[in-house]
């Protein structure tokens, strides 16, 4: 920096930085509005899920036989965390999660191994396992949802509205993918009478084949003749109702139609699968994604008008309503951060023209937009859209970027004021500030570099802090070394100190040099007392930090805090075994409710399934009958918070047998409940035992409610005990019997149709209400060959037995995951860990060999994500000390500057404690980042120490000069620095970030500056005058 003085070139080639300045202003807002829009930045999802069917089996079979195979091959995937599999009614689901370090382009390979595992497995299943299949596609975001609703229509005349919408929608630009939500299948249904197959002497197998022979699509050969090629197509195929009753039957001479002996119907498979329903109607729901990169808001305008223009093609009375409109949620919450940001902006320079003065103000005011614009057009560059991390990051640097310019701009003020000119002042500032800044704005950045490098879904998903904020200070120190001499050089307007003694003499001082003057003599005094009792400072400053820390377990813990958005999530599980007619039954009741009130905006509900991933920070799960799940949107957020505990109190009230939970969307990384913890054992009736003992447990923690485990109650379930030597005189076996009963009460495809752009499996069931066959099951008849049917119960013995319909496993072991809602205004993480550490240390630490109780949820991803952070922390101190290295040149002046980085910790630790706000991941970061702004602070005193006593000042004397000459700029930037911050106070994903950093500098930057001129006397022995 001693060699070429880049403000002296700047400011001799003017029209050269002009020209950059006008491209930089000219590419950043051009890089504005062509950025992408987003809610929440993207973070890779590295699950996969293995799912697999065996009906008829039960959950422990299925676990024995299925599940336990595949999650023992699947161990051998490279990269895997940890496997979770969840067994219920006939199917299996396992969650393949792979860990943190596994690389982005990596996992696309790692579920190609997955698919090559699992079918290595797959040849040794039992006969009857249908899959397993493979899906990793969960990175699509739905945040456009639509509902097809209208009385009077017909279900088939909705979907089919709602398919030609789905086809419109998919050709829109920058649309990814469109679901269909609710859809029901339909069925051909031949139910046959029992009474006429036994009189007809019938065997169902020949009913199945002659189905499969017509329903083949065969082809009848191709006539080639001289000119053309002429297909034959053979008519006949089982495309209606009618066509299937027509189908002749042949059984020994006697010919009949189908329709003769069997009911045969078109209809909606039963029972129904997952149903959608938009305000209490029925609906099918339509769902769209944006592909990587897009532009939410231009999607949004889009889709508008797509739909629009399909409304006018819908019958009269049938509507679109919207569900989920992610582009006006990205945009609000765009349009909030940039007004927070114009706010910033406003604070910042208002400070500026108060502390600095009209013509300095400008100068800052113009560099502003300058590192604004060249930072869009590096987030341009990188691909960093704008979203809730990127937005909030500008922000954030906003405070930041002021300060080189606030040196320079300072620096040449008192250089003027001296009585140079303004060439040699930009000189002088650039020789005295540009390496120190340099070194400070270094630091300052790599204060972020955790949270940028750092491993975990965590890191990935604030890394947009790390990289934003390097950018916008680094291109701030090349503005203040470029832009600032230049345009000081021009306007700035100072008078030198001889005429300011004049116009003192003859107007008297004014009101800010008044209170200036009486602030730098207050300030001389504080320094003088502090090297006078430089001990007890130093000692006292230790003690306080110490206290400080003793104090963090009094602050509340919260990883992530709850968003403002309006939606409440209602998840409602029936008792294992429940119907969908009964979940439709429970969720209509809770519609009912809500109808004409004014507080809901609109409400969703997914009966037997949940809703898509409609932002990124939802995690939907796998349909089950017995599970209902609304979103309720609310008008406002006063609205949300009542209507969420009255609805508990509603359901509690009316369905005491469900078991409800309401949540909101969260900022960070999802958990369903915010207390959570697994217990892992090596028999599922030890982990039940021990599970249900340290739910009692957690119950009586006052901060708790709505405790519960996610391993249901076993289930009453009909067992057949068939007679051995019976059935063998009948000449059938099990599988036989198995095989008829499956048949006649839950249906068996033997055929499809083909109805445009549809495939309706045909299947053979008895006929009558399958409901109403459980009390006369004994008496109904069998196929036992030959024509002749017998009574079940004269071969079987019939009988109620429960049985685990539900097993939860990880990485092999029954687990079971106990969850529960904390009461008023207690944080989640503070409840969990005073649960685990003592609440239920007794318990943890009486647990049999083999069994682990673990954290899990927020608290987990708490812990996991502090874990990566600190793993980062070793690179960020050595980059921190090289810096510092190079810049201070010994060792004891290092230490000096390092050990006033956690001063911050005083004060960001106490206004969090006086605010009631919690710790958690932002917090934390701004922590980290707060150290490196303090040592910022320590080098450019250090260093202006450095230069006082090059030119020729006595120990004492440099000290106290370079703490009152850095007074000024080190407190102006500082202050600006806080008021920056002020504008995101309201975002309750920045409020704890923003709160530690105001208190965390303010108390630092006092501290630091009467701190460091202490430890520098006391270490290098500086005398005071009267000592020498």
């Amino acid at each position: 920096m001693n060699g070429l003085n880049l403000a002296e070139w700047a400011i001799k080639h003017k029209p050269v930085v002009y020209f950059f300045i006008f491209f930089i202003l000219l590419g950043g807002l051009w890089s504005y509005f062509h950025l992408g829009r987003s809610e929440d930045p993207d973070f890779t999802i590295r699950q996969a899920v293995v799912s697999a069917a065996w009906p008829g089996a039960t959950a422990e079979r299925i676990t024995e036989q299925v599940t336990d195979p595949l999650e023992k091959k699947l161990q051998d995937t490279k990269g895997l965390d940890y496997l979770k599999s969840f067994t219920h009614d006939g199917k299996t689901v396992i969650y393949v999660n792979l860990k943190d370090s596994v690389k982005k382009e990596d996992i696309q390979t790692r579920w190609h191994e997955v698919r090559n595992l699992v079918n290595d497995e797959k040849a040794a299943l039992p006969a009857g396992v249908y899959g397993p299949y493979v899906n990793d596609r969960f990175d699509d975001v739905y945040g456009s949802i639509y509902a097809v609703t209208g009385d009077g229509f017909s279900y088939e005349e909705k979907r089919k509205s709602a398919e030609m919408l789905r086809r419109r929608l998919a050709a829109v630009e920058d649309v990814q993918k469109v679901e269909l939500l609710g859809v029901q299948e339909q069925n051909m249904y031949i139910e046959m009478d029992q009474n006429k197959l036994a009189s007809f002497g019938m065997n169902p197998s020949d009913v199945f084949r002659i189905l499969q022979q017509q329903s083949a699509m065969m082809p009848a050969g191709t006539i080639h003749t001289s000119s053309r090629n002429v297909a034959i197509r053979v008519d006949g195929l089982l495309g209606s109702v009618e066509a299937l009753e027509n189908i002749p039957i042949h059984v020994g001479e006697r010919s009949f139609h189908l329709g003769d002996v069997a009911k045969v119907t078109q209809t909606y498979t039963t029972p129904e699968s997952s149903l959608f329903y938009f305000n209490g109607k029925p609906a099918i729901g339509i769902a769209v994604s944006m592909r990587v990169g897009g532009n939410n808001l231009t999607l949004g305008d889009n889709l508008n008008r797509e739909i629009e223009r399909s409304k006018a093609d819908l019958p009269a009375g049938m509507d679109i309503g919207l569900v989920a409109d992610q582009p006006k949620v990205v945009n609000e919450s765009i349009h909030d951060f940039t007004e927070s940001l114009l706010e910033a902006i406003v604070i910042v320079m208002a400070a500026s023209f108060l502390s600095l003065g009209l013509w300095s103000g400008i100068v800052l005011a113009l560099c502003i937009p300058v590192v604004v614009c060249a930072t869009f057009l590096f987030m341009k560059w990188q691909g960093i859209d704008l979203h809730i991390v990127s937005l909030g990051a500008l922000i954030v640097s906003l405070g930041l970027l002021v300060d080189d310019a606030i040196i320079v701009i300072e620096m040449m003020q008192v250089k003027l004021e001296e009585g140079m000119d303004r060439l040699s002042a930009a000189e002088a500032a650039y020789k005295s500030c540009a390496k120190p800044m340099l070194a400070g704005t270094l630091i300052t950045a790599a204060g972020f570099i955790p949270v940028g490098m750092a491993e975990g879904q965590t890191s990935e998903y604030c890394a947009a802090l790390f990289w934003v904020i390097a950018a916008a200070l680094l291109l701030s120190w090349v503005a203040s070394i470029f832009v600032s001499p230049v345009l000081g050089y021009k306007f700035i307007q100072v008078k030198t100190k001889e005429e300011k003694e004049k116009e003192a003499r003859e107007k008297g001082k004014s009101w800010k040099s008044s209170i200036g003057d009486k602030a730098y003599r207050i300030f001389y005094k504080l320094i003088a007392l502090c090297i006078h009792f430089k001990k007890t400072v130093i000692v006292g400053t230790a003690g306080l930090f110490c206290l400080t820390l003793a104090m963090i377990p009094l602050v509340n813990q919260e990883f992530f805090p709850d968003s403002v958005r309006p939606e409440i999530i209602l998840d409602v599980n029936l008792p294992s075994g429940a119907s969908i007619q009964e979940t439709k039954r429970v969720m209509n009741g809770i519609a009912d409710t809500l109808y004409g009130d004014e507080r809901v905006s609109s409400f969703s509900t997914y009966i037997g399934d949940t809703a898509p991933r409609f932002i990124l920070l939802f995690d939907p799960k796998a349909p089950e009958d017995g599970h209902g799940q609304m979103i309720i949107v609310a008008t406002d957020q006063k609205s949300r918070d009542a209507l969420r505990k009255e609805i508990m109190d509603t359901v509690t009230e009316k369905y005491p047998d469900a078991q409800a939970h309401t949540r909101l969307i969260t900022t960070g990384p999802p958990s369903e409940y915010p207390v959570m913890f697994r217990l892992s054992g090596e028999s599922i009736d030890e982990t039940v035992k021990l599970a249900s003992e340290a739910l009692s447990i957690m119950k009586q923690n006052p901060n708790v409610t709505n405790a519960s485990l996610d391993w249901p109650q076993e289930t009453p379930t009909l067992k057949l005990k068939i007679n051995q030597d019976k059935v063998r005189e009948l000449g059938i076996d099990n599988y036989a019997v198995s095989q008829d009963l499956y048949v006649k009460l839950s249906g068996y495809k033997v055929a499809e149709s083909y109805q445009g752009d549809q495939l309706i499996p045909i299947s053979f069931k008895l006929e009558g209400d399958n409901a109403a066959r459980l009390a006369s099951l004994d008496s109904l008849p069998v196929h036992v060959g030959n024509g002749r049917y017998v009574p079940l119960g004269e071969f079987a013995d019939l009988s109620y037995e429960n049985e685990t319909s539900t097993i939860w496993r990880r990485d092999l072991k029954p687990t079971i995951t106990l969850r529960a809602d904390v009461t008023g205004g207690a944080k989640a993480d503070s409840v969990s860990m005073a649960l685990y550490d003592t609440d239920l240390k007794a318990f943890r630490a009486g647990l049999p060999e083999g069994v682990t109780f673990e954290k899990d949820g927020s608290l987990e991803w708490s812990e996991k994500s502090m874990t990566y952070i600190v793993g980062a922390m070793p690179m960020m101190i050595f980059f921190v000390l090289m810096v510092l290295m190079f810049e201070l040149g010994n060792i004891p002046k290092l230490i000096m500057a390092v050990v006033t980085g956690p001063l911050g910790l005083i004060g960001a630790i106490l206004t969090l404690l006086v605010t009631r706000q919690a710790i958690g991941f932002v917090a934390i970061i701004g922590f980290v980042a707060l150290s490196g702004m303090v040592i910022r602070n320590s080098i450019i005193l250090l260093d202006q120490i450095r230069q006082h006593l090059e030119s020729g000042k006595t120990p004492y004397d440099a000290v106290v000069e370079s703490a009152a000459l850095r007074f000024r700029p080190i407190m102006l930037s500082s202050v600006t620095d806080v008021l920056g911050f002020v504008p995101l106070i309201p975002n309750p994903f920045w409020r704890p970030l923003a709160v530690s950093f105001i208190g965390g500098l303010l108390l630092a930057t006092a501290i630091g500056l009467l701190v460091v001129p202490a430890m520098y006397c006391w270490w290098y022995k500086v005398k005071e005058p009267c000592e020498q």
